[in-house]
């Protein structure tokens, strides 16, 4: 948690151990949030293409399956893109945006 102090204490296999060494926390590690209110994607279920907006610049969209399986791949570059279904047989998928350094996961139903 940042912000926060830990105790760090060495022990060898003899079992002797050193005094208790602080270390705080200055930063957390994570990935920045990503703006839903900015995301925007449509239809869901869809039969044929996916659209997607977002206010900034979308980098990539990637499609897995339930199984985790990469399905499909874009590099987009643009505010908007198209996701082809059509060729993807029916059921539940996972679409992950990736804008800059910060992503999102959508499920989205193939009919």
């Amino acid at each position: 948690m940042n912000g926060a102090t830990y105790y760090a204490v060495y022990t060898t296999s003899q079992g002797c151990s050193s005094a208790p060494y602080p270390v705080t926390v200055s930063v957390a590690l994570g990935t920045n949030s990503f703006n839903d209110t900015k995301l925007s994607f449509y239809p869901n279920p869809t039969s044929d293409v996916l659209y997607i907006k977002h206010s900034h610049t979308i980098n990539t969209i990637s499609v897995n399956n339930v199984l985790g399986q990469e399905v499909y791949a874009k590099s987009i570059n643009a505010n908007d893109g198209v996701v082809e279904f059509s060729n993807l047989p029916s059921g539940n998928y996972f679409v992950k945006v990736t804008s800059g350094d910060s992503a999102k996961i959508i499920k989205i139903i193939k009919r």
